[in-house]
């Protein structure tokens, strides 16, 4: 059994970048990836689907959608502010089918990340500290501050 496990499915449509881009139309697909990906892992390395966390990440570090499988120990790209369970975005589709076009998402960016200083000079934020907490909508441009420096 593998103790630091770390997999990745990646879609084959190009046309699919993040979160962002879901709809109810990409519900069958996400629970494919799913459950296919918990089958695979479990055949091949032995580990269990319930000892695996299935998320993605908003803002990912790539964008072509792509789906994380580790190990619940592993808690790598895991954290509240870039993690979002496939489960969830599953439900939340399912729940309302443009939930993440109307969504505002919060994520945290260090405030040395391009994405930052471009958003800060948009904006006119200043930073202080290492990082921030901002929230965005499919249809801003620009970010907000929503919580103090972490």
């Amino acid at each position: 059994c593998v103790e630091d496990l770390y997999c990745l499915g990646i879609i084959k449509q190009r046309n699919i970048t993040t979160v962002r881009d879901l709809n109810q139309n990409h519900v069958p697909i996400l629970k494919s990836m799913k459950d296919e990906g918990l089958s695979m892992i479990e055949k091949v390395y032995g580990v269990s689907r319930d000892q695996i966390r299935v998320f993605v990440h908003y803002h990912p570090q790539f964008y072509h959608f792509h789906v994380h499988f580790t190990r619940l120990q592993n808690e790598i790209g895991a954290v509240v502010e870039r993690g979002h369970l496939v489960s969830d975005i599953i439900q939340n589709l399912e729940l309302d089918g443009d939930f993440y076009q109307k969504r505002t998402i919060s994520y945290k960016l260090k405030v040395s990340s391009p994405l930052y200083l471009m958003l800060q000079n948009s904006s006119g934020h200043n930073a202080t500290g290492n990082a921030k907490v901002l929230s965005t909508t499919k249809t801003t441009t620009t970010a907000t501050t929503t919580a103090t420096t972490t």
